[in-house]
């Protein structure tokens, strides 16, 4: 089975390209099947230049805030989205070229926005049903209640 190896080419767009190599390849000793692994064993412990510029502030704050998502609860989430018993999707925006969780030689075929609004609109069509009884319930407690506040004719108690 083949697996990641690093980032060795950049394509035309600037986009890094990434190299997959045989497992046990003499040359790639140590090689990485999920993003996981390859985040935990590497990318969390490499420690960046300084940056100089504001571009390159902004990317180390975006790289700062990605890594304490990842080492929170993020990575739980992630395979929670990921997992073939409930979405079995991957990214929110588009279609991304690997699951974060999963092995790399499988690739996601959807967006995680779909399943979910429609595992939501399921308990929604309960909720608004609850909300159109409370508001048939309230508005005749609303027109109800007018006898309460006016003055009945021909009551003697008043004189």
């Amino acid at each position: 089975m083949d697996s990641y190896t690093g980032p060795t080419t950049t394509d035309t767009d600037g986009l890094v390209m990434l190299k997959f190599a045989p497992a046990g390849d003499k040359n790639f000793p140590i090689t990485y099947t999920n993003y996981k692994k390859c985040f935990t064993d590497v990318l969390s412990k490499s420690v960046a230049a300084t940056p100089t510029t504001d571009a390159e502030k902004s990317a180390a704050a975006t790289k700062k805030k990605i890594a304490a998502f990842i080492k929170g609860n993020g990575i739980a989430i992630l395979s929670d989205f990921e997992a073939k018993t409930k979405y079995d999707c991957a990214g929110f925006c588009k279609v991304p070229l690997f699951y974060a969780t999963r092995d790399m030689s499988e690739r996601p075929t959807r967006e995680c926005i779909r399943p979910i609004v429609e595992s939501f609109s399921k308990v929604a069509g309960v909720v608004s049903i609850v909300s159109f009884i409370s508001f048939l319930a309230n508005f005749c407690g609303f027109f109800g209640s007018f006898a309460l506040c006016t003055k009945m004719e021909g009551n003697d108690d008043d004189k």
